[in-house]
Formats: C-alpha cells, structure tokens, sequence
C-alpha cells in the first residue's frame, strides 16, 4: 500500500466515516474470508493513518498551550 498521511481534519473526518462503512462490511455474514482478510488490512491501515494524526495534533496543542 503506497504511504498515505492525514493532513486535514476533512480528510480524518473522511477516513472516521469510512471506518465506520467498512466495519459494517467486515461484520456482514456473507462476505467471504478473502475479501474480508483484504479489506481488514485496509481497515487496519486506516486506523493507524487516523491515530497517527490524532497524536499529530495533540502534540501541536500541546506544544502551543507550553
């Protein structure tokens, strides 16, 4: 997967509602084992872009409020 970084709230409010899209997915009885091990990778993925940026910004707060 090319590297990929969250650099906008938009685009980590983008990445929350496809998390919450692809979960349902993965939790649905009928998708079958390969596709469902694809796409956890791609959610897992996600999930670190997305807390990569929210320790991002806390560390910019937190610097600002020093």
């Amino acid at each position: 997967m090319s590297e990929r970084k969250i650099t906008t709230e938009e685009q980590y409010q983008r990445a929350l509602e496809w998390l919450v899209k692809k979960a349902q997915e993965i939790e649905h009885p009928l998708l079958d084992e390969q596709k469902r091990q694809e796409l956890m990778q791609k959610y897992d993925y996600v999930t670190e872009k997305v807390l990569e940026y929210k320790r991002e910004q806390s560390a910019k707060r937190t610097c600002q409020n020093n």
